[in-house]
């Protein structure tokens, strides 16, 4: 994926960067690092033109068998997930709902659900600074 957007024309040395992480945690056996980077991969992803996803979806695709639109449903669980639970359990949530609240932003239709996100990010902001009671 990360040659693929290189391909594009993208600044390389942010994908040498990238490329480096990937490598660092994979030797590491660091799966939570791994993760990690493939959400920022995806969130850079969803800013690419429409046909660059869609270049993008069918090269994942034919070598993986499932590609952006399986990615997107996991992130759309795991936000559900979140947002059922009510609390934000640790920066990677808070992440994935910023990042959520960042989305949508724009779009009043979605204005209930950009409400409750920023509830849970405040609420999450004032618990770490207050500390566990």
């Amino acid at each position: 994926m990360v040659r693929f957007i290189q391909g594009l024309g993208s600044p390389s040395q942010m994908f040498s960067q990238i490329e480096n992480a990937i490598d660092a945690a994979y030797n590491r056996g660091d799966l939570r690092g791994l993760r990690l980077v493939v959400k920022d991969v995806l969130e850079w992803v969803n800013g690419l033109p429409t046909n660059a996803r869609e270049q993008l979806d069918e090269v994942l695709r034919r070598q993986f068998g499932s590609g952006l639109t399986e990615a997107g449903q996991e992130t759309h669980r795991q936000l559900q997930s979140i947002l059922r639970g009510g609390t934000i359990q640790g920066e990677e949530e808070y992440r994935l709902l910023s990042s959520r609240a960042d989305e949508i932003r724009e779009n009043d239709s979605n204005d209930k659900e950009l409400q409750k996100i920023n509830r849970m990010l405040l609420a999450f902001h004032h618990n770490k600074r207050s500390g566990p009671s």
